[in-house]
């Protein structure tokens, strides 16, 4: 079973939803005028430096990057039930309480009252479906929540072990990643993953900015494989490099690339927790613009170098508080959103507001990849969203608002 059918939730039918969505925005983005890199050079003329052309696909190759200046669980509980008392995804039985609406006790503020809120079960609906594991979600999750402190790379990679490379030419990098995998119709996960992989390898392994690229289509390479029902061919990665390295230099790194991640390709990213984060927020916004938007605002901070010092969980989280906010004002972090997310509003500040400060900055970066993507009509042209001017302290204060529980009819259904 594919490693993203073990996630809890409606996460199957979103991931499709996205698969669809990049389909869609593939196909719509070959249709472009003009190669990418002259949309590059129209807003950067420096850019005609870095960036090459392929012709076959209008894919430019990474070229060079050099004289760029740096920029900025649970455990498994022992099987005690009876035989009609099924264990629920958030750690309580059928038997206990009614399926779907049940107790449970969450972190409050100092000083707050001990009567907890009601948590709603947001797998309750999925439990007869068996591609979802719905009955193992909390494990699952308890196991990635863990899995994301063990498996992160080092947030300072680049000053303390790096000699050759810098965060812009780890961001320029990454842009142009993001448009590959849009022409090649790669799903969002495999641009995630293959960006995870290409921090944990810089993390143990020195490279020449000459062999960053490679370093690259191999983790794309890796990740694909790993993801996609089809992964692109090795001769195709020469092409869009504009054959820079050679088919052997790539399967020689992709070997190094492995050794390196000493063969843990199973790693969360942002996306993982992204669309369970989006359901416990329910109905309390538009549930399709709310994955859109998120999805905007984890990808805009893919290329930032200074978001490695969050983790993934923390970054999705963030992503759909900043979201949340920006579509409805009246956007507040929920007793739900708090449980499934194991973050509380305050702890979201700083993630929130650099978030906030990309979304700002979005529409004049030097890095369009992101902003382009979530420009088509597939995602919902969220990229033309107005983001609030500021985030109110209010939001980040833990006084929790009730919830108004996660509905059935989910936007991708």
């Amino acid at each position: 079973m594919a490693y993203r059918q073990l996630v809890g939730g409606p996460t199957d039918v979103a991931y499709a939803a996205d698969a669809a969505a990049a389909s869609a925005a593939g196909r719509k983005n070959r249709t472009k005028q003009g190669p990418p890199n002259k949309r590059y050079q129209e807003e950067d003329p420096e850019a005609g430096e870095i960036l090459a052309v392929g012709a076959k696909k209008n894919r430019h190759a990474f070229g060079d990057v050099t004289n760029q200046e740096n920029a900025s669980g649970s455990q498994l509980r022992a099987s005690q039930q009876g035989k009609g008392d099924r264990l629920d995804s958030f750690g309580t039985t059928q038997g206990l309480q009614e399926r779907g609406q049940v107790g449970f006790a969450i972190p409050g503020p100092p000083g707050s009252s001990p009567v907890q809120p009601f948590i709603k079960d947001i797998d309750v609906h999925d439990e007869h479906e068996p591609i979802t594991c719905a009955t193992y979600a909390q494990d699952i999750y308890a196991h990635l929540f863990a899995s994301e402190k063990l498996r992160r790379p080092s947030t300072t990679y680049m000053e303390s072990y790096q000699n050759d490379l810098t965060a812009q030419m780890r961001s320029i990098l990454v842009d142009w990643m993001i448009e590959v995998a849009q022409e090649y119709e790669l799903v969002s996960d495999t641009l995630f993953l293959a960006i995870s992989y290409i921090d944990r390898f810089l993390t143990v392994k020195q490279i020449e900015r000459t062999r960053l690229q490679l370093v690259g289509v191999a983790c794309l390479l890796i990740a694909a494989k790993y993801e996609e029902i089809y992964a692109p061919q090795v001769d195709e990665l020469c092409f869009i490099t504009e054959n820079t390295y050679t088919r052997q230099e790539i399967i020689a790194m992709e070997t190094d690339v492995l050794d390196g991640l000493k063969f843990e390709c199973t790693t969360p990213t942002v996306k993982v927790f992204l669309r369970r984060f989006c359901v416990a927020a329910g109905d309390t916004v538009s549930q399709q613009r709310l994955h859109f938007l998120t999805s905007y605002l984890a990808e805009l901070a893919l290329p930032e170098y200074s978001a490695l010092q969050y983790l993934p969980s923390q970054v999705a989280a963030a992503a759909v508080l900043v979201a949340g906010f920006s579509i409805d004002t009246n956007f507040a972090w929920t007793p739900a959103l708090q449980h499934y997310t194991r973050c509380s509003a305050s702890e979201l500040s700083a993630p929130a507001r650099m978030l906030h400060t990309l979304f700002l900055n979005a529409r004049t970066s030097p890095l369009p990849a992101a902003r382009e993507k979530f420009s088509n009509i597939t995602y919902g042209n969220v990229a033309a969203h107005l983001p609030p001017q500021v985030l109110p302290q209010r939001l980040f204060l833990d006084n929790l608002v009730p919830d108004r529980s996660p509905s059935r009819g989910q936007w991708w259904e």
